[in-house]
């Protein structure tokens, strides 16, 4: 399970949004970081980056793992209606 909150801001052709919340059974946040373009007021096209950390995971063996940390490559289209 992952519940976040999320804060998200444009800063220049960028976008930035920084969150954290429930990951898993414990704590953790995110940032994130996209670039895009726009084709009229209807389509948004962005790529960029997410970082996640999640702190004290234990897997399903129940053996602690700490701190985990992964990061995604983003392909975002957005459609306006």
């Amino acid at each position: 399970m992952h519940i976040t909150g999320i804060l998200s801001f444009p800063a220049g052709p960028g976008q930035v949004k920084i969150g954290g919340g429930m990951i898993g059974k414990g704590f953790g946040f995110i940032a994130e970081n996209s670039y895009g373009f726009a084709i009229g007021d209807a389509l948004d096209i962005r790529i960029g980056i997410r970082s996640t950390t999640a702190l004290n995971v234990t897997d399903s063996n129940n053996n602690a793992l700490g701190t985990v940390s992964w990061m995604d490559g983003l392909l975002v289209l957005g459609v306006s209606l």
